[in-house]
């Protein structure tokens, strides 16, 4: 254990970036997406009974809940 630590302690960090960007995972709603890539606005609404939905503003008027536009389409 005690050999594991100091080899750990020897690493080289040569390749360390603090600037370097990490990707990151995509964990995005795909009926916020696709509400977005139909120029729409994604708008999180809560109801009365404390729970949350997503509704998309459409840029032509109408306000639609986002999956219900999702499964629409797809």
């Amino acid at each position: 254990m005690a050999t594991c630590l100091v080899l750990a302690g020897c690493q080289t960090i040569k390749d360390y970036n603090p600037l370097r960007k990490e990707p990151k995972a995509d964990a995005s709603n795909p009926a916020s997406v696709f509400c977005v890539e139909r120029g729409g606005k994604s708008v999180i609404k809560t109801a009365k009974d404390g729970s949350q939905y997503g509704v998309c503003q459409l840029p032509n008027g109408p306000t639609v809940e986002e999956w219900g536009f999702y499964r629409k389409h797809h």
